[in-house]
């Protein structure tokens, strides 16, 4: 029988990888009633939430999640860079043990700047005012000067 709501997919992905709604709200951090509300139809998913789902599921196949087609579970490594049209082939896969970091000797160039810092910069800067931004939309200037 194929699932043909999103609803039923999210029941199945709870199944599949035996979770409770209630630790699958906490996994993918929203409230325990919209994974109940969804489940039951009540509510539809948002977007947020479908993408919640794929960044914390990252073996789901979001075509099968979203409409239905295709397995559960990515059968083949997608592309991490989606704007990357160039071909990948030939990618090898190695162990974590396996990567030896690579480190490269560069020469010490001297910087061409040769001004100095207090040619650069004014001798002295004053505060000519400060303003404050309260969470209840009011502000408040100060004035150094003023206040002397």
């Amino acid at each position: 029988m194929v699932k043909n709501q999103i609803k039923d997919r999210i029941f199945s992905l709870l199944n599949e990888e035996n979770l409770s709604s209630s630790k699958f709200a906490d996994i993918l951090n929203v409230q325990r009633s919209s994974i109940s509300h969804i489940i039951s139809g009540r509510n539809k998913p948002s977007l947020d939430f479908i993408q919640k789902v794929l960044r914390n599921f990252p073996a789901i196949n979001p075509d099968w999640l979203i409409i239905g087609k295709g397995e559960m579970y990515n059968t083949v490594q997608q592309k991490e860079f989606i704007f990357d049209e160039t071909p990948q082939k030939n990618i090898k896969t190695a162990k974590t043990e396996e990567i030896q970091p690579v480190f490269e000797e560069k020469e010490h160039v001297p910087p061409t700047n040769t001004k100095k810092t207090d040619d650069i910069l004014p001798k002295t800067r004053n505060i000519e005012r400060i303003i404050v931004f309260y969470d209840d939309g009011t502000f408040e200037e100060l004035n150094p000067k003023k206040n002397k």
